[in-house]
């Protein structure tokens, strides 16, 4: 979804803005999202430290 986005926008786009607005974007284009991959092990960890504390699981 955001690949063909990023193609329409072109190469003089430029890299993903810094500070504040860069948590959104990739890696790859300059920001600090985590990647698909990453984010999944941060949900688990997340997730075992809710269970460990004894709170309600979600969904």
């Amino acid at each position: 979804m955001q690949e063909p986005a990023r193609r329409r926008t072109g190469p003089d786009a430029g890299p993903a803005p810094a500070g504040e607005d860069a948590w959104w974007h990739p890696a790859h284009l300059g920001g600090t999202a985590p990647t698909p991959a990453e984010a999944a092990a941060m949900d688990a960890s997340d997730r075992e430290d809710r269970i460990a504390r004894g709170e309600p699981s979600e969904g």
